[in-house]
């Protein structure tokens, strides 16, 4: 676990993405009109629309749990896309150059294929957490997962989350979220902590941070976009403290815009 207190950059150099970039919806594409007008009190926090969000009675699992690594998950068709299925299965070290791709079309702005770099060699990535979107075009999407620990229980913490432009706004990153948390529970992680946007991540059972007195490695603004998810009952009970995070998610630059 990292110190709190690092000022180290990734692979040593000054980095331009903030970890909160990475965690953002993809329910509206980054940069896109509708993600650009959308109120935010930050720049870099997740944003969602009225027509991006996929309510979970429409999204049809269709198998969940089963047999087998891969789930497949029913996709919502919208009006430049067809439905269809994806798989969401753990990534293989062979798919590295297609993860770092995914990172960089969905996050043109921002260098989140480094961090995804950083983490994939961090020794407290969680692999087996480490989860694509398969669809007909390939690799749709991708969601990590790193130890966290607060008064010594350990967890996890959601970053990065990205979806290719192309797939955006079809439930892939609810699905991604969903299927990662379910697995994060039964992998034995007691909670899931998130920094994002306060109005997307609440529906998958997050809830502010800060009054369970769980703080992040530094101040957030707004602090409502600090939450955890309580994944087994009772894991949260008597945790209190400072989050100690993976070095990948140290540098403080990476907790603000």
């Amino acid at each position: 676990m990292a110190s709190v207190t690092s000022k180290r950059g990734l692979n040593g150099s000054r980095r331009t993405a903030r970890f909160a970039a990475a965690t953002r919806s993809s329910g509206a594409a980054w940069g896109s009109r509708a993600a650009r007008s959308a109120p935010s009190a930050r720049r870099w926090i997740a944003r969602t629309t009225t027509s991006a969000v996929v309510p979970t009675a429409v999204r049809t699992r269709i198998a969940r749990g089963c047999e087998g690594d891969g789930v497949t998950v029913g996709m919502c068709p919208n009006s430049m896309t067809r439905s269809e299925h994806v798989e969401i299965r753990v990534t293989t070290s062979g798919e590295r150059d297609a993860l770092l791709d995914v990172a960089r079309r969905a996050f043109p702005d921002e260098d989140v294929a480094g961090l995804v770099a950083v983490l994939l060699d961090d020794p407290d990535n969680v692999a087996e957490l480490s989860l694509g979107a398969y669809g007909e075009a390939g690799l749709l999407g991708h969601i990590m997962f790193s130890r966290v620990r607060v008064s010594g229980r350990e967890g996890v913490l959601l970053a990065p989350l990205g979806v290719v432009p192309e797939a955006q706004a079809r439930g892939v990153g609810s699905a991604l979220v969903e299927e990662g948390l379910r697995r994060a529970a039964d992998a034995g992680f007691g909670y899931a902590l998130v920094l994002g946007h306060p109005g997307y991540y609440p529906r998958f059972g997050f809830e502010p941070a800060l009054p369970h007195g769980i703080e992040a490695p530094h101040p957030i603004d707004p602090p409502e976009a600090w939450m955890v998810a309580e994944l087994v009952p009772g894991a949260l009970d008597g945790a209190q403290g400072v989050a100690e995070v993976a070095e990948a998610f140290a540098p403080e630059e990476m907790w603000r815009e």
